[in-house]
């Protein structure tokens, strides 16, 4: 990466397949500085990329990535990696199979400074040839407590001893599994442990497709173009409720006539439950019927998009979602009211905040007040 380093960055290693495609999906993140692609966990000092593939070296092809924590967190990072790999695959991403293609966020530990380097500036982990790689140690079992019995301790400390470490990025990785977890319960393959080394590789792999467009990339290129818009609301994404996030990442659908705002028609405004943007006003909402908010339009058409959505089979449908944050928020039908236009946007109450007309000025949406009364009163 061309851009130069700022005076204060903090590093960061991930492997998620083919180094090329997660490399140039790093580089194009707002606040990564800088990008190395190269062999962490060898068993081989300075291996070659044959050698690698070979699966001797038992190394794992690894992106370092250097970032501006002023400008993008860790846990954004983290997010933005577990959600463009399958974090569920063991030793493959994509078409690539093998030990080298395994998945891991690996933390540095030890007497690392925030950039990545020891007290006295220089990094271990950029060449790591003064000395052959270390193999890990063998982790204790905890010995049982006083306070608790001893057939309950060593379950109880080793729960303990996984939580606040005290290591920052080994939590950071650690909270954001978590939370993958709790969206899908199936075990990750995503290691995370110390690094214990990282080569980098030949001059020919680094950037490799900034210098060669059309190579090979495991990576959507969909995901890298979307990158910088997605890690705009990707935290808030994955604070949403467990419903909230199944509705607005996964185009579920929540239960009708008991989600929040299905009888809910007191003026106000409903926002994007992610960035707050307007989206509909109350005296655009009707009664359908159907058990979900209902409206003849939006505040602006330009504030969503429309897409085909054939997932039910024999009945095709316009899937809708918002021109910025992306998210799902329902459904457009051609059956409501003829006078309103003859459309139904028929949406997922978990998708929208609902903002009452007392407290629009209070959280910033005062220039509407005007339009929602003067509509109430063309009615």
């Amino acid at each position: 990466m061309s851009e130069n380093k700022t005076s204060h960055t903090e590093t960061a290693y991930f492997a998620g397949g083919c180094f090329w495609g997660l490399e140039r999906y790093f580089q194009t993140v707002d606040g990564v500085v800088d990008t190395t692609v190269g062999y962490a966990q060898s068993k081989v000092a300075n291996p070659t990329y044959e050698q690698v593939c070979s699966g001797e070296t038992d190394a794992a092809e690894t992106v370092k990535v250097t970032f501006d924590p002023s400008r993008v967190t860790l846990r954004t990072l983290s997010l933005l990696f577990l959600e463009v790999i399958d974090p569920f695959s063991v030793d493959a991403q994509g078409p690539d199979h093998g030990r080298q293609y395994r998945t891991g966020m690996f933390y540095l530990d030890g007497a690392e400074d925030k950039s990545g380097g020891t007290e006295d500036g220089t990094d271990p982990h950029a060449t790591a040839e003064s000395s052959a790689p270390a193999e890990p140690e063998p982790t204790a079992e905890p010995e049982p407590t006083a306070a608790a019995p001893a057939d309950s301790a060593p379950i109880a400390a080793r729960s303990i001893a996984a939580h606040a470490t005290g290591n920052a990025q080994r939590d950071t990785y650690i909270a954001a599994l978590e939370q993958l977890i709790d969206r899908d319960p199936r075990r990750p393959a995503v290691l995370v442990e110390p690094l214990r080394n990282f080569y980098p590789a030949e001059e020919h792999h680094q950037d490799y497709l900034e210098k060669n467009p059309g190579g090979y990339c495991h990576i959507p290129l969909a995901a890298i173009a979307n990158v910088r818009r997605r890690q705009k609301y990707i935290e808030r994404i994955w604070d949403l409720t467990l419903e909230q996030f199944a509705v607005t990442q996964r185009a579920a659908t929540e239960r009708p006539f008991v989600n929040a705002y299905d009888r809910t028609f007191e003026p106000g405004v409903y926002v994007d439950v992610v960035s707050g943007e307007p989206l509909f006003l109350s005296t655009d909402k009707f009664d359908a019927g159907c058990g979900w908010p209902a409206f003849s339009k939006p505040i602006s058409p330009n504030l969503l998009t429309e897409h085909e959505d054939d997932r039910v089979p024999g009945r095709p449908r316009i899937e809708i979602r918002t021109a910025d944050t992306q998210i799902h928020l329902g459904h457009v039908f051609a059956d409501g009211p003829a006078d309103r236009g003859g459309l139904r946007y028929c949406m997922n109450s978990a998708a929208l905040r609902f903002v009452p007309k007392s407290r629009m000025a209070e959280e910033g949406y005062g220039d509407l007040i005007a339009r929602l009364e003067d509509a109430r009163d063309a009615d």
